[in-house]
């Protein structure tokens, strides 16, 4: 099979994995493409880079306040969660606040 043979190929379907969502914080959102090969039938689908691991992924960065602000501020996960709402502009629940502290 040729890469051509793709390229040719109809429009599949795609699959996205966002960064952040929006606000301050930068957004990446990485997509892949699933496509038919019109000569053999056989289905492709390109990789998303190695350090892509989850859906939405935070850089280091974000992943640092919810243990700074626990910790030194002694914030709950609740708050911690609608800080990141009004501030970065960002949807990050609560547990996930709680799996980013115990992750450190």
């Amino acid at each position: 099979m040729d890469l051509k043979d793709l390229q040719k190929a109809k429009e599949g379907r795609s699959e996205k994995k966002p960064g952040a969502q929006k606000g301050m914080v930068e957004v990446t959102e990485h997509r892949i493409e699933v496509k038919k090969c019109p000569c053999c039938g056989e289905t492709s689908k390109g990789v998303f880079p190695e350090r892509v691991t989850a859906h939405t992924q935070y850089d280091k960065q974000i992943q640092a306040l919810p243990a700074y602000f626990s910790h030194q501020h002694f914030l709950s996960f609740d708050r911690l969660s609608q800080m990141f709402k009004d501030i970065f502009g960002i949807d990050i629940s609560p547990g996930t606040c709680t799996n980013i502290r115990n992750s450190h």
